[in-house]
C-alpha cells in the first residue's frame, strides 16, 4: 500500500492547525504608521519641516481639554458634601439677660447670634450686600476673576485669601 504524498488523507482537525496570521495585524500596523508623525516633514523645507500641521495642534488640544475635563470631573465626583454645617460656622455666643429683659452678659468664642431675615430692615440688607457682594442675585455664585486673583497672590507668595462671593465665602466657612 503506498501513500500519495499529493494527496494526504484527512485527519480529524487538521484544517485547525494551519498556520495563519491575526485578522488585521497588517491593517494595524499601517494605521499606526499613519498616526505616527514624520519629523522632519517630507515636502517642507527649511524651519517649516518641524512646524507640527494643523491637525497635529488640534488633537493635542483636544487631547489637554479632555485631560483637564478628566481631572475636574474625578474632583467633582470624589468630594463629599457635608450633610451638616459646619459648627464652627453656626457657632453662636450665649446671651444672658435680666429679669427685666435687658443684657446682662455674652460668652462663647464668637459674637454671633442667628436672626430671621425678616427682623433685619431692608436697608441694612442691602447695604450689607453692596458692600459684601453687589452682584449676588445676579450672578453664578463663583467669582472667576477673584480666583484668578486670589492664584496670583498666592503664587507670588503673597497671603491666602478667600471667596470673593458671598456663597464662596459660606461655602469656605461651611
Amino acid at each position: 500500500m503506498s501513500r500519495d504524498r499529493r494527496n494526504p488523507p484527512e485527519r480529524p482537525g487538521a484544517a485547525a492547525r494551519q498556520p495563519s496570521r491575526p485578522v488585521g495585524v497588517a491593517t494595524a500596523r499601517r494605521l499606526v504608521s499613519r498616526m505616527r508623525p514624520a519629523y522632519p516633514r517630507p515636502g517642507r523645507t527649511g524651519p517649516r519641516r518641524w512646524v507640527p500641521s494643523w491637525r497635529q495642534v488640534l488633537g493635542l488640544v483636544l487631547l489637554g481639554l479632555s485631560g483637564v475635563s478628566t481631572v475636574v470631573g474625578v474632583a467633582y465626583a470624589a468630594t463629599d458634601i457635608p450633610e451638616h454645617l459646619n459648627d464652627f460656622a453656626t457657632q453662636q455666643d450665649n446671651v444672658y439677660f435680666w429679669a427685666d429683659g435687658s443684657e446682662m452678659a455674652r460668652t462663647g468664642p464668637v459674637n454671633r447670634q442667628d436672626m430671621p431675615l425678616d427682623t433685619i430692615p431692608e436697608k441694612v440688607q442691602w447695604a450689607v450686600l453692596s458692600a459684601e457682594n453687589a452682584t449676588f442675585y445676579s450672578d453664578s455664585g463663583v467669582s472667576m476673576s477673584g480666583i484668578g486673583r486670589a492664584a496670583l497672590n498666592m503664587a507670588g507668595g503673597g497671603d491666602t485669601q478667600g471667596g470673593s462671593t458671598i456663597t464662596q465665602q459660606y461655602v469656605k466657612n461651611a
